[in-house]
């Protein structure tokens, strides 16, 4: 990742991005560019809840960000950590949060 980085932190949940710029997929003309250029990092502890309920979150993060990032595709680093609201959120709430902190910090990384 590059040295440049962000943090978005929201009611729900904290996301920090960094660009990914020496990913080798960037420099060859013949590799089109895939959901791979995005690496994303979860950070939930067990205060969150059981297994099964830090498991359904990452599987909604995860899925958020497919959809979002059909579209375009950033070269980015996220991670990102849930605070306490976060579990009573329905899921177009939380996409809605997720897609305002992407446009957030890909305008901020200037990407």
């Amino acid at each position: 990742m590059s040295k440049k980085a962000v943090k978005y932190s929201s009611r729900f949940f904290v996301l920090l991005a960094a660009a990914n710029l020496d990913n080798p997929h960037l420099t060859n003309k013949d590799v089109k560019p895939d959901s791979s250029l995005v690496y994303t990092g979860f950070k939930i502890s067990r205060k969150y809840g059981k297994s099964h309920e830090r498991n359904l979150l990452r599987r909604r993060i995860k899925g958020i960000l497919q959809n979002s990032l059909r579209k375009k595709y950033y070269p980015l680093g996220l991670i990102f950590i849930p605070r306490s609201g976060v579990k009573e959120l329905e899921f177009n709430v939380l996409e809605e949060e997720m897609n305002k902190a992407l446009i957030w910090c890909v305008r901020k990384l200037e990407l």
